[in-house]
């Protein structure tokens, strides 16, 4: 008589054969990085470049889309892929969003602006500013204003004093308060007007995702100015008119911090 097993038993093989090819799944996509896009977020219309995947893993399909906006795409799959920029892009609607998804994995987003702008030249469209830096013989405080294309347009100095504030130890933003009030290092301020955005004035800084910093001006400024740790992390500060009692508290703050610092020891309490 065959004798029958219980049914603990199959139970037991059950659940272990479900665990097991849990575990066998789990190994399988684990190892699947979520797709990271390089390239660069500033166009041109009409413009090409070559997109390509940065992390990108053998024996694993890709596919590309372009999931907003316009332009277009060749080939759709693949480690690298070619984006042409549309020919206009009113108010900026068309900027894309290209995607590329990893199959069994997630799925990468990367933001470009292009710039249908018809003037190579001005006006201004933003102004990034920058830590105020020491240049013989004062402390110099800069924004550089760049063109619709995203190309370096101007440099402003908004202060200048015959002190090297940075040497005594003060907060970079401390100090652009006081000689800038109104204004951080970091700050990019919109200067476009809608006729300017009408007009396909789209650049790189105000995409949601915008995670570089903007080109080079003059040489000669110190690189600490542009990658410094209060430089970083602000994001978009849209332009807005800073005035009024705000921003003379603010500055009697910061003059306040700065005279305490220079003020002699024998006159601190």
């Amino acid at each position: 008589m065959k004798k029958e097993r219980p049914l603990g038993t199959f139970v037991l093989i059950l659940a272990a054969s479900f665990l097991l090819s849990f575990i066998l799944l789990a190994t399988d996509s684990a190892g699947i990085e979520v797709p990271i896009i390089s390239g660069k977020q500033q166009m041109l219309k009409n413009q090409q470049q070559v997109l390509s995947i940065m992390n990108y893993q053998t024996g694993h399909n890709y596919t590309w889309a372009i999931t907003s906006g316009l332009g277009q795409l060749n080939p759709l799959s693949g480690e690298r892929v070619t984006y042409t920029a549309p020919s206009t892009n009113p108010n900026c609607v068309n900027n894309p969003t290209i995607q590329v998804c990893v199959e069994g994995g997630g799925c990468g987003d990367f933001e470009i602006a292009v710039s249908a702008y018809p003037s190579a030249g001005g006006p201004p469209s933003y102004e990034y500013y920058f830590c105020p830096f020491e240049q013989a013989p004062s402390t110099i405080a800069r924004g550089n204003a760049y063109n619709c294309r995203g190309e370096f347009y101007y440099q402003e100095q908004c202060g200048n004093h015959y002190v090297y504030w940075p040497s005594m130890g003060l907060p970079c933003d401390t100090v652009m308060q006081w000689m800038c009030p109104g204004h951080h290092p970091g700050d990019m301020i919109d200067f476009r007007t809608q006729q300017m955005k009408d007009q396909g004035c789209c650049v790189a800084p105000f995409v949601p995702d915008y995670d570089e910093l903007p080109p080079r001006g003059p040489s000669g400024t110190p690189d600490d100015v542009y990658c410094g740790t209060d430089n970083r992390g602000r994001g978009v500060k849209a332009r807005e008119a800073v005035r009024g009692r705000a921003v003379a508290e603010q500055a009697v703050r910061a003059r306040a911090v700065v005279e305490q610092a220079v003020r002699p020891r024998s006159a601190k309490v």
